[in-house]
């Protein structure tokens, strides 16, 4: 078993609100930060959140505004590196607004034509798909705990991966490195990765594709799978907020990482 890519990865839509945050270095990773409101100089957080974006980058604030969410919540400081180094698979001018938002919409034969044309202007970017293939990205989210690590002295470290940084969170997720994962509609990960992660909760499109390898090989491990019917991939950091049931499932996939980490992290 393996998960490539969705039709819907570069899809979606900006998400409201600004950021509370601020961009810093850590290692050689732009990154944005927010701190935790219980934070002191003297006495600074002991507990950090770590979230990987989708093919945009920090493109779009989408990732930046849930985790500005997920911080106030559980109180720790958040951390989203930009793991393309500046130049994303797919910017914010590449998101066209001809989005499928659920299961058994197809789209117009003009919202084809739009997509075709949003691919074809992908093409002269080959080289930076071949700099941001999966393996290299995986390598520099690994490369970034160790630099966070390296550089604070956190108690926990949790994860959240929301699409291509959901495959980035199950390759860090096999080492040592962190406490516990939430892998949010994943891709370009493989059932061999998924097997050798410790401890997560995980929403996917299709359950089926990860419950059986998980039950036969972490059973003394903690799990959790949240299955969300009636939307698409990426409906948890690029949701059309104008359709009930897409704002439902999005407040609630945001509800349930703020319930697991709560108790995990």
């Amino acid at each position: 078993m393996s998960v490539s890519l969705s039709d819907h990865c570069t899809k979606g839509y900006r998400l409201p609100g600004e950021l509370s945050g601020e961009m810093i270095t850590i290692g050689s990773f732009k990154t944005y930060f927010r701190k935790s409101s219980s934070s002191t100089e003297s006495e600074p957080s002991k507990k950090a959140l770590v979230l990987f974006t989708d093919i945009f980058g920090l493109t779009i604030p989408n990732t930046q505004l849930n985790g500005d969410r997920l911080g106030q919540s559980l109180d720790v400081d958040v951390y989203v590196p930009d793991l393309f180094e500046g130049k994303p698979l797919v910017s914010q001018e590449d998101m066209g607004p001809f989005t499928v938002h659920q299961p058994g919409v197809t789209l117009s034969f003009k919202q084809q034509l739009g997509r075709a044309w949003a691919l074809l202007k992908r093409l002269p970017h080959l080289r930076r798909e071949i700099t941001n293939r999966p393996g290299a990205v995986k390598r520099r989210g690994e490369a970034f705990i160790k630099a966070l690590k390296e550089a604070k002295h956190y108690d926990r470290i949790g994860i959240v991966g929301y699409c291509f940084g959901g495959g980035v969170a199950i390759h860090v997720a096999a080492t040592d490195l962190v406490d516990t994962i939430v892998i949010i509609h994943p891709s370009l990960t493989s059932r061999e990765e998924v097997a050798r992660i410790r401890d997560m909760w995980i929403s996917a499109a299709t359950r089926e594709q990860y419950e059986g390898v998980l039950r036969a090989k972490l059973e003394a491990q903690d799990f959790e799978i949240q299955v969300y019917p009636g939307t698409t991939h990426g409906f948890a950091v690029r949701p059309n907020l104008e359709i009930p049931e897409v704002k439902q499932a999005y407040e609630g996939a945001l509800q349930q990482t703020t319930k697991w980490l709560q108790e995990k992290l």
